[in-house]
């Protein structure tokens, strides 16, 4: 009861204190709430980036702490009874810049002689990749850009800047394919 007595003094004594203690004890909820949201969308957001890639993947290989493994793996991989497709997929972010304009972005490098490799997608327009420096962009990024195949554009690599030929534009088939934009 004593206790109670002395925070209602303080209380009544001081209210602009208690009322900015209130406030900043909302305000790390607050900030604990969203970034606990921000963690979960990111990572829903990257599995979408995943599977836009790769289709519905049931098992995805991965090496230990991101680095590069033997592409012999995929072979065996293909010859374990039930699987019906697998698919060599580099994933790596870089920065695109087109008409004065950055945008990072997930390059996705495929093997397009597999016929599994782009399951998940319809060419809308252009052609399929058939040399060096080409490259094929999905609909609404290419679209929120306004690029066309033909169009020229500069992607910031590991290895410093290249220039690309969009030479196509794909569509998702599924939403699952869609989600990475």
């Amino acid at each position: 009861m004593m206790l109670l007595r002395m925070i209602g003094r303080q209380i009544v004594s001081r209210p602009l204190r208690t009322l900015l203690t209130f406030c900043s004890i909302a305000l790390g909820v607050a900030s604990v709430v969203a970034v606990r949201i921000t963690v979960a969308t990111v990572e829903q957001g990257f599995e979408g980036l995943t599977l836009a890639g790769t289709g519905s993947v049931a098992l995805e290989i991965v090496s230990d702490q991101g680095g590069s493994f033997d592409v012999a793996l995929v072979d065996r991989a293909r010859q374990v009874q039930g699987v019906t497709a697998a698919v060599p997929v580099l994933q790596r972010y870089a920065s695109m810049r087109t008409r004065g304009r950055t945008v990072a972005l997930v390059v996705l490098g495929m093997d397009l002689s597999d016929p599994n490799s782009l399951a998940d997608y319809d060419l809308r327009s252009g052609r399929q990749i058939d040399g060096p420096n080409e490259a094929l962009l999905e609909v609404s990024l290419a679209r929120a850009l306004a690029l066309q195949p033909g169009e020229t554009v500069k992607l910031l690599t590991r290895s410093g800047l290249k220039s690309c030929v969009v030479v196509g534009l794909l569509a998702p088939r599924s939403v699952g394919a869609g989600q990475g934009g």
